[in-house]
């Protein structure tokens, strides 16, 4: 059974509220500038010309927000690249699967979901997989609730399982708990 789970961030959530109201306001100067076209002067062209623009750049920011996702199959997990210029993206597309699973952690990184280039001066968080040809695969949880990061980890732990994988890992509370404590930490040794 297929389970996808979509970014639920506040933050994110705010985001895409302010971004409708943008849209709807640059398809109210769009509408009031065709209603009275005849009348039109440069700066109602202007107006015009920068709400469709707006309008277009702020639905493919739309678009690709709910393009980021995690896809629970039933043999693997997937989650496609984020768009972005290819050298500043922090989720490069993974596919990991499960009976190839040696064992999940949750870390924190400044780097892309590689491990390989520098895309952030916050570390992010990011679920690890580390495969039985030792290969880590990682998948950015940075806008994911709690909740879904628990989820995605026992989901995964349930799946491996029902493969025939002997996965003898920790729960997805309990990495999650490990991790949050671990974090706390390093903050208050700064």
């Amino acid at each position: 059974m297929k389970k996808t789970f979509f970014q639920v961030s506040i933050i994110l959530y705010m985001a895409l509220c302010l971004l409708l109201l943008i849209i709807a306001a640059a398809f109210y100067v769009l509408v009031d500038f065709l209603l009275n076209i005849e009348t039109a002067e440069l700066f109602d062209w202007l107006c015009a010309i920068a709400a469709i623009g707006m309008a277009i750049f702020l639905s493919y920011v739309f678009i690709q927000i709910a393009r980021n996702r995690i896809v629970v199959n039933e043999k693997d997990i997937y989650v496609p690249a984020y768009w972005g210029k290819t050298h500043h993206v922090a989720q490069l597309s993974v596919r990991i699967r499960f009976d190839e699973i040696k064992a999940i952690s949750i870390k924190s990184s400044t780097k892309d979901s590689n491990n390989e280039v520098p895309v952030h001066f916050v570390p992010m968080p990011y679920i690890v997989f580390e495969c039985q040809s030792g290969e880590k695969k990682a998948i950015n949880v940075l806008y994911y609730s709690k909740k879904q990061v628990v989820q995605i980890i026992d989901l995964a732990i349930e799946r491996a399982k029902l493969l025939g994988n002997d996965l003898q890992n920790q729960s997805g509370k309990e990495l999650l708990t490990e991790f949050l404590k671990h974090e706390k930490t390093v903050k208050n040794r700064k």
